[in-house]
């Protein structure tokens, strides 16, 4: 909806961003799964919401209705917590990985 909006199809910025179709799934689907291993996918309160609204009442579009602004809001929002579950996740896996390192003679 946002590419038709701005006048493009799907096709023309994939193809402007070097990206196939098929590629955009790839990335699509292995977002999803990390998604899913990290946890992520909290639900976001009203209270959450409401905050957010608050906080940024100044830089939201003034020409969007309230629904718009709220399904806005929980959105950044559930972003920001996907992407903190994410990285919460990945540095737990840091922490704990062991690496072995074996030198090969021939």
């Amino acid at each position: 909806d946002q590419i038709k909006a701005q006048g493009q199809t799907l096709e023309a910025v994939l193809e402007t961003e070097g990206m196939s179709r098929v590629d955009l799934e790839k990335q699509i689907r292995t977002q999803k799964m990390v998604e899913s291993m990290a946890g992520a996918g909290k639900e976001v309160s009203q209270e959450d919401i409401d905050a957010f609204l608050e906080k940024y009442k100044d830089q939201l579009p003034e020409d969007s209705s309230e629904e718009e602004l709220q399904n806005l809001a929980k959105e950044q929002l559930s972003s920001q917590a996907g992407n903190e579950a994410i990285n919460t996740w990945l540095a737990g896996l840091k922490a704990e990985a062991k690496i072995y390192y074996r030198k090969l003679f021939f």
